[in-house]
């Protein structure tokens, strides 16, 4: 009886041992372990566009599920950060969400906010344009609403396609010259062209 019990944790032992290079494989890269970026979307999660703010989120996460699904071996991998900024007349909610995600270095790019009537930050005034440049944090701003860009579906399809250019040059500036702000803003600008 006491043979057997040593047999079964014999077992366990060298499954674990066996499935242990497989785990470490998974997650280490380079040395050590996977550099995790972050993604910001700032949108309005209360107040009329409610709906179409939580299609984007769900666009945002599939967008980034299936780039970590694919990159999980290589890195970086992504994660999110999303914040309200209920869609105000005034810009306060929009200025602490974007200097909360500025404060975190890990945050390479933002997806928001939406802005009525613009698509510039210089163009927004106030300390939402002072918080762009001086920290050269890369913005992809939505569409103008109109009849084509203001549906809940077509806000979803254009966040879920933002993520996948704003993660794609994330992942070109991390292999080709290592992860900041301004690299990644530099390949969002060479992707443009």
């Amino acid at each position: 009886m006491t043979f057997g019990i040593f047999q079964k944790l014999l077992r366990i032992l060298l499954i674990g041992a066996l499935s242990l290079p497989t785990l470490t494989a998974c997650s280490v890269f380079r040395g050590g372990v996977l550099p995790v970026v972050k993604v910001g979307l700032i949108a309005p999660f209360e107040g009329p566009q409610r709906a179409a703010a939580y299609e984007a989120l769900y666009a945002v996460k599939l967008a980034l599920k299936e780039y970590n699904a694919t990159n999980r071996d290589t890195g970086p991998l992504a994660e999110l950060v999303a914040l309200n900024d209920s869609l105000l007349p005034t810009n306060t909610a929009r200025q602490q969400a974007l200097q909360q995600m500025v404060i975190d270095p890990a945050v390479l790019g933002i997806i928001g906010p939406w802005m009525e009537g613009t698509e510039d930050p210089e163009a927004v005034g106030g300390t939402d344009s002072k918080v762009y440049t001086q920290t050269d944090m890369p913005v992809l701003f939505p569409p103008l609403p109109s009849e084509a860009t203001s549906s809940s579906t077509a806000r979803a399809k254009w966040s879920y396609r933002a993520t996948q250019v704003l993660l794609a040059a994330i992942r070109e500036a991390y292999l080709e010259s290592g992860l900041s702000r301004e690299k990644v803003r530099e390949k969002l600008k060479a992707s443009k062209q």
